[in-house]
């Protein structure tokens, strides 16, 4: 569940970036005549670095998961090896 709500948030952190990366890049000219260069690329490295940390969280919890079930196809077969053994 928790895995679900991540992946939504990445997806709309991902749609509001690209939205302000369309809205920097639409207004360009009016962002360098007003001098407004430094806030713009506060707000989009802002936007950038939440985009990165949700990414990670994922990615950290996708790789929790795949070692989890590894360890879980290693140890079933070992139980059976064993028990294969004894009969």
């Amino acid at each position: 569940m928790l895995s679900v709500c991540l992946c939504q948030r990445l997806e709309h952190i991902q749609l509001v970036f690209r939205f302000k990366h369309m809205m920097i890049r639409s207004n360009c000219e009016a962002a360098a005549f007003y001098r407004c260069g430094r806030l713009e690329w506060r707000n989009a490295n802002n936007k950038l670095k939440d985009l990165a940390l949700v990414q990670q969280r994922l990615n950290v919890r996708q790789y929790m998961l795949n070692c989890t079930n590894c360890f879980t196809y290693l140890v079933t077969h070992l139980l059976q090896w064993v028990t294969s053994l004894f009969t």
